[in-house]
């Protein structure tokens, strides 16, 4: 009796800090594409190109990769204890390669037709706006690179096929997703739906199907790739006129 109570004991303790450790983890790999836009709110581009003036680049890219390798390090120990011991030396076939590119461009193209056009938004300002700084780089870094990386390692290894494990993998699809989405938006809005169906759907089924972590990541970066190309491509032929 005292032994299974132990048990339980500790079992609900584990549980519990794995579950901090997830928020943890959440908060801290906001931080590398915070310090690649690190202006959120500005009135005029005046001001905007002000601030920026102001910032100092090295400590930018310094607190972005450390942060990064702060959270690949939480995010491998993460998933060895949900019981998910990933393999990235799995070899990356044709298939996959399509799984992910086709995904990738999938999910922007189901984003685009659930009418959520972001592009008069602030947010999408600030990366247009970011793009012709001298942190364009590490911006595309972070967007492309950087967050397809940590998010699918936390969302699709270390919660899909760790927490959720033992479930259906229909529901575990389903409650990844939903989390996806509230990881995003913070509640049960339009947005949050939009992110569900068109982010947090079709990067679950990818791994799922194609069992490599690698695929979602390559379909997330896709996904993130189009827009940001949309918003630096005027630049580009803003300067071509010129």
């Amino acid at each position: 009796m005292i032994g299974e109570l132990m048990k339980f004991v500790k079992k609900f303790f584990k549980w519990i800090g794995i579950i901090i450790w997830v928020f943890l983890i959440f908060a801290i790999m906001q931080v590398p594409q915070v310090e690649t836009t690190p202006t959120y709110e500005f009135e005029g581009w005046k001001e905007f190109h002000e601030i920026m003036r102001q910032i100092s680049i090295p400590h930018h890219i310094f607190l972005m990769v450390l942060f990064t390798i702060i959270t690949l390090i939480m995010e491998w120990f993460l998933c060895k204890w949900v019981g998910n011991k990933l393999d990235l030396t799995k070899k990356m076939t044709l298939k996959k390669w399509i799984w992910g590119i086709v995904g990738g461009i999938t999910s922007y193209l189901i984003a685009k037709l659930l009418l959520i056009d972001q592009s008069q938004s602030t947010g999408t300002n600030i990366y247009s706006a970011t793009a012709q700084t001298a942190l364009a780089i590490p911006m595309f870094i972070a967007i492309v690179m950087i967050a397809p990386v940590l998010e699918e390692f936390l969302f699709q290894a270390a919660i899909q096929k760790g927490i959720f494990k033992k479930l259906n993998p229909w529901i575990a699809i389903i409650l990844t997703s939903m989390f996806f989405g509230l990881a995003h938006t913070g509640e049960f809005n339009f947005t949050f739906w939009n992110i569900f169906i068109s982010g947090g759907v079709p990067f679950a089924f990818i791994y799922q199907e194609t069992d490599d972590i690698k695929t979602p990541i390559i379909a997330h970066s896709v996904n993130n790739l189009i827009p940001f190309i949309v918003a630096y491509v005027p630049y580009i032929l803003s300067l071509v006129k010129m």
